[in-house]
């Protein structure tokens, strides 16, 4: 009787060691997809890494963006990002830019390109967001973007950029 109580007892013990620990396959990470057409032109996706992934609020976060385009980034293009609010298609916090050449030539046709874009708080956030990262040119051309929908009910349909957005990337 006294060797199967330490036996259950050991068992246990492993059990509550092996749930405590914390496993990668349930981390989530967020997903971006293509933006609406512009024009009846879809821009190139961009392929966006954040970090942390999910996003913290109250804290720094920062975005790595890459991709190679088939046409040079003009001088004026800028980088944006920011989080919109899915319901009421407003953005929470304010619109992040920065010059895409900002201390650096600017990315060539067919050469791969990283950037960076930090966030240096993150306002709270609702349980529904989209978050919209583009490369634009001033004052309506939209070269490339990204946009992932967080806490979405539905998976079914490819996250999009929301045409009232727009506005904001202008």
């Amino acid at each position: 009787m006294n060797r199967n109580f330490i036996f259950v007892f050991i068992l246990l013990a492993t059990l509550s060691i092996v749930y405590a620990i914390p496993h990668k396959l349930l981390k989530r990470e967020t997903t971006f997809g293509p933006c609406e057409p512009v024009n009846g032109v879809t821009p190139p996706v961009l392929t966006v890494k954040i970090l942390p992934d999910p996003i913290i609020p109250g804290s720094p976060n920062t975005f790595t963006i890459s991709r190679t385009l088939d046409a040079d980034i003009p001088k004026t293009a800028e980088l944006i990002g920011f989080i919109g609010d899915s319901q009421s298609q407003s953005i929470i916090g304010k619109a992040y830019e920065k010059s895409v050449c900002e201390n650096t030539e600017c990315p060539k046709a067919k050469t791969p390109f990283t950037l960076t874009l930090d966030i240096p708080q993150v306002p709270e956030l609702p349980a529904q967001y989209d978050i919209l990262v583009g490369i634009v040119n001033p004052p309506e051309t939209i070269l490339a973007c990204a946009v992932a929908s967080v806490g979405a009910t539905s998976f079914a349909k490819t996250p999009s950029f929301p045409l009232s957005y727009k506005s904001s990337f202008f």
